[in-house]
């Protein structure tokens, strides 16, 4: 069984807060790892995908979360029965003993106004995404910090063997059930996934009240031909035959569900911060790949937009570990210059990430990261470009920065 790197997290924050949220998407792996968590340490597991939990803690509440006084208990899948909340609140309300409840969700509870109530400074929130790269090779690293301290640039690489590995798993992705796989095994399986999870999650969170379920993967299909671009909801809207309200409420649906990711852009003003453009992402890029019908790489259509999506994601997976975590944004201005992935942390300091899917860099490359050098100054710290080349090298700008090139193989050594 593999270990995820989040266990360790999880384990040591146990013992400061009193509740850790950890939310994912449907078959990311959460069962598995907090099951483990569970067998490792002794702690009370409860899953309210089983009929006879959600009877307990309905008939006998108070003695049901009352169990976090003699060991940490986990409920699996608390959005089946999200009314268990009040109760955890007066569990620990009475008692402010650290490591009390892991709570697992595949649809985002904080997002639901009384839950958010109910858990605000109480818990600590983690999201578990499908495998990364570094979790299947049992590498132990975070990317988030080595590309914040620059050690990135240290790694050895051994690219030959790598490429294709990375390459495969860019189009496989990390869910843990498609891994041995075959394509058209994990073909059905992402239909499967879609047609009969994620339809029926979107109208139990919905309580019913999406229309047209029948366009859901239409819909999906359609987005991801809009992976790594401007979203503009009006044109979608329209090509999807339905109004822009609808096609919103999906959406952020879809983000509840962790199916897929909203990218803002960066203001430096952060009043500015709003959502009138975003770029949208898919939380996993074997997901992405399954709707462009997607099977190997390199794909003359679309693998730029597969390979953004991917080193997005691996970035996105280390967040939660991270010694310095991250927010995530992007840069566009009105004369096209523009920067795929923007990572603030400490409040005010970038890193500024391009990532470009061939094998040979040009200087045309680096426009967008060196155009925000100049607007940022010293608040950029590092900039670097992923591509599909073999060596690391920086190259030098007139805006005092050196901008690094890293192979993709740098997520796997």
């Amino acid at each position: 069984m593999l270990t995820r790197n989040l266990e360790n997290t999880i384990l040591e924050d146990l013992k400061a807060f009193r509740i850790i949220n950890l939310k994912g998407s449907r078959q990311c792996g959460k069962t598995t790892m907090v099951k483990n968590l569970a067998k490792k340490n002794n702690f009370h597991y409860f899953t309210f995908d089983n009929p006879n939990d959600v009877n307990f803690a309905k008939k006998m509440p108070q003695e049901f979360v009352a169990k976090a006084n003699e060991n940490t208990v986990i409920l699996d899948e608390i959005q089946k029965y999200p009314e268990i909340i009040q109760h955890i609140k007066m569990q620990v309300d009475n008692n402010n003993k650290p490591g009390q409840f892991i709570l697992t969700g595949s649809a985002d509870l904080l997002k639901m106004k009384k839950v958010n109530e109910s858990l605000a400074g109480r818990t600590v929130d983690f999201e578990l995404m499908t495998f990364s790269l570094s979790e299947l090779h049992n590498i132990n690293k975070n990317i988030i910090d080595l590309l914040i301290d620059g050690q990135i640039i240290n790694q050895k690489i051994e690219l030959k063997d790598l490429n294709k590995t990375i390459w495969e798993f860019a189009i496989k992705g990390g869910y843990p059930e498609t891994q041995n796989l075959s394509i058209r095994q994990r073909k059905n399986w992402y239909k499967s996934y879609i047609d009969s999870r994620i339809i029926k999650d979107l109208d139990d969170i919905a309580l019913g009240g999406l229309q047209k379920l029948d366009l859901l993967p239409k819909m999906l299909k359609f987005l991801s031909w809009q992976t790594g671009d401007l979203l503009n909801y009006s044109s979608a809207a329209g090509e999807l035959g339905i109004d822009v309200k609808t096609l919103k409420s999906y959406i952020n649906f879809f983000d509840t569900l962790f199916l897929t990711k909203i990218l803002i852009p960066y203001f430096k003003n952060i009043g500015k911060r709003q959502v009138k453009t975003a770029k949208f992402y898919f939380s996993d890029s074997g997901l992405l790949s399954y709707f462009l019908n997607v099977d190997t790489l390199p794909d003359l259509n679309f693998t730029g937009k597969i390979i953004e999506n991917f080193i997005y994601n691996e970035i996105m997976k280390h967040n939660s570990t991270a010694i310095n975590k991250a927010d995530f944004y992007f840069y566009r201005d009105k004369e096209q210059y523009e920067v795929d992935l923007i990572m603030e942390y400490n409040f005010n300091d970038i890193i500024a990430i391009e990532i470009k899917a061939k094998e040979i860099l040009k200087t045309s490359d680096f426009k967008g990261i060196r155009k925000l050098k100049r607007i940022l100054g010293k608040q950029v710290k590092r900039a670097y470009v992923f591509y599909a080349g073999n060596y690391i090298y920086p190259t030098k700008t007139e805006e005092g920065i050196d901008i690094w090139a890293l192979p993709f193989s740098v997520l796997l050594t």
